[in-house]
C-alpha cells in the first residue's frame, strides 16, 4: 500500500543540481496538492584568526546569494501553481542543518540534487545528498543530472 504524500521538502543551493531538484519537487507538490518547503543552508566557513569566538563565519555574500535563490524558487513554485510554499534559510554545517530541519519538519519526501562528482572527489569531500540519504528519517529522492549526450 502506497502512503499518500502530505508534505515535501527540497534543499537547494543555487547549483544546477539544486535547480533540477526544485523542478522535480515543484512538479510533485503541484500534482499532489501538498505543501512544499524549500530550504537552503549558508555554510559556516572555518577561519584562522586571533579571536577563537570568530573561528567559524558566515560570508555575507553567500547569505545574500542564497536569500535570492530562495526568493526566486518560491516565486517559481507559486507561479507554477504550488498553493502552499514555505522557505527557510539556515546557517551552519550544511548536512547537520539539513538533517535537523528534516527531523523537525518530518516531510514525507525529501528531494535533493546530485552534484555528479567523481568517486575520488566524493571520497575526500563527502556528499551532502549521500549523507542525507543515509541519515534522514524519511524517503529521499535524489535527482541526478542527465547523462552526457542526452537531451534532458
Amino acid at each position: 500500500m502506497v502512503m499518500p504524500l502530505r508534505s515535501l521538502a527540497v534543499a537547494i543551493d543555487g547549483s544546477e543540481g539544486g535547480q533540477r531538484a526544485l523542478e522535480q519537487a515543484v512538479d510533485i507538490a503541484k500534482a499532489s496538492g501538498i505543501p512544499l518547503s524549500i530550504v537552503a543552508v549558508v555554510p559556516k566557513r572555518e577561519t584562522y584568526g586571533m579571536d577563537p569566538q570568530q573561528r567559524y563565519v558566515v560570508r555575507p555574500e553567500e547569505r545574500r546569494f542564497l536569500t535570492e535563490v530562495l526568493s526566486r524558487a518560491e516565486a517559481h513554485a507559486r507561479a507554477t501553481g504550488v498553493v502552499s510554499v514555505r522557505t527557510e534559510l539556515l546557517e551552519g554545517p550544511v548536512v547537520d542543518q539539513l538533517l535537523s530541519f528534516f527531523e523537525d519538519r518530518h516531510p514525507d519526501l525529501i528531494v535533493l540534487g546530485a552534484r555528479g562528482i567523481s568517486a575520488t572527489r566524493r571520497l575526500f569531500l563527502g556528499s551532502v545528498s549521500e549523507a542525507i540519504l543515509h541519515h534522514a528519517h524519511g524517503s529521499v529522492l535524489i535527482v541526478r543530472p542527465p547523462e552526457r549526450g542526452s537531451k534532458a
